[in-house]
């Protein structure tokens, strides 16, 4: 083999190299992009998910007659309907504030719950933690992991006192928010 046949050999086989680095930096780019939007996907499943969980609920409790309901004033939040729907495994709370809040939202409540400590007091006695589901700013659904009617009372009424202080908290954390200054 001659000088000028290994110089083009040598040549081509570095051409080769280049065009392949090109074409992985051209498909781990995609890539990326494939990544952020299916990210994107994710969110939207969420919130479908929210959405189905939300009409689920209106459909089952709010179309429902209101027998069986008990009601109870509290200091922030007013007149609280209150109704039972018993399971199997659990039990179901459909809770109808008087006046509509914003701390009424069942993330809120779950966070404040983990944060204040409320979350040991359910564990310690119900043995696991209820859901929350928010159906509007004055609508909340629990499902309860008890079938006791008295653990579910006595727990239902602690929930409430914890969610009407959850108001006067709820000022003080916008006050401590907006007095930002820059």
């Amino acid at each position: 083999m001659d000088d000028v046949t290994a110089f083009g050999l040598i040549l081509a086989i570095i051409g080769c190299s280049i065009a392949v680095l090109a074409l992985l930096f051209s498909i781990s780019g995609k890539l990326s992009r494939i990544r952020e939007n299916t990210a994107k996907i994710d969110d939207v499943k969420t919130e479908v998910t929210k959405l189905a969980t939300g009409v689920d609920v209106v459909i089952r409790y709010g179309l429902r007659d209101s027998h069986g309901t008990a009601t109870v004033n509290l200091p922030q939040l007013g007149e609280v309907q209150i109704t039972a729907h018993p399971g199997a495994n659990n039990t179901e709370y459909a809770i109808r504030f008087g006046r509509t809040h914003v701390i009424l939202d069942a993330e809120y409540i779950s966070k404040k719950s983990k944060e204040l400590g409320f979350e040991k007091e359910e564990l310690s006695l119900l043995g696991a933690v209820p859901k929350y589901t928010s159906v509007a700013f004055n609508r909340l659904v629990v499902q309860v992991p008890s079938t006791d009617p008295e653990k579910c009372s006595t727990y239902i009424s602690m929930l409430l006192r914890f969610i009407d202080s959850l108001v006067s908290r709820y000022k003080e954390e916008l006050k401590h928010f907006e007095n930002i200054k820059i």
